[in-house]
């Protein structure tokens, strides 16, 4: 059986957390007068409320959903990602060295890219 959670956001440029659990689509509506730019990414608990993007992984930035109009998010990798016993890692690379970091209690996180007070989103996330 499907659940339907919804979530609203006016010009938040920190991110918003959508949890970890059984996301099979996120639908992202622009009900706002202006373009928006939205963020999708795979991140630590610990840039809930925030605006740093450290150790995150973005799915989609900076991706500009026009007034009126929807951005789907429906792949295979949203279900699969907190697969039973998965553990996600960061990869970095400085000079030439890879950093591999693990990622802690990572969640789905979401923002507008801006912090202009005309921005809203309407999020539709239908979880398996």
């Amino acid at each position: 059986m499907s659940k339907i959670d919804t979530v609203k956001i006016q010009s938040n440029k920190f991110w918003v957390d959508l949890g970890t659990k059984n996301i099979h689509e996120v639908s992202i509506s622009n009900r706002s007068t202006i373009d928006t730019t939205v963020d999708f990414a795979l991140g630590p608990n610990t840039l809930i409320n925030t605006l740093s993007d450290t150790g995150c992984v973005y799915f989609v930035k900076d991706v500009v959903v026009p007034v009126n109009s929807t951005l789907v998010l429906n792949q295979e990798w949203l279900l699969k990602t907190f697969s039973a016993g998965m553990t996600i890692y960061t990869n970095s690379i400085t000079l030439g060295v890879l950093t591999r970091t693990e990622m802690s209690n990572p969640r789905f996180l979401v923002r507008t890219g801006d912090s202009n007070p005309a921005e809203a989103l309407d999020l539709i996330i239908l979880r398996k």
